[in-house]
């Protein structure tokens, strides 16, 4: 992400930082401390996401490829919860 470390609540970023709202937030809910995605770069990572894939499977390496036009027959989580009864808006 790009936020890295560098709130309050994280303590990351030596300087003095000043985040009350994500302090705060961070305070009543979950902060996760310890995440991954299976790549650095935003579509790759998506990609993984929504259908599951990792990009050796997918092909989808970096920002310039989207997943659609490539992967035309990918089932994605979206399509899986419509076809089973889901509704979203």
């Amino acid at each position: 992400d790009d936020l890295n470390d560098w709130v309050g609540f994280l303590g990351g970023y030596p300087g003095r930082v000043h985040t009350p709202n994500l302090d705060r937030l961070a305070a009543r809910g979950t902060a996760f401390t310890n995440a991954h995605c299976t790549a650095p770069v935003c579509c790759p990572s998506r990609t993984s996401v929504m259908s599951g894939l990792l990009p050796t499977s997918t092909g989808i390496y970096n920002n310039q490829h989207w997943w659609k036009p490539n992967l035309p027959e990918l089932r994605t989580i979206p399509v899986h919860f419509r076809e089973n009864g889901y509704h979203s808006v």
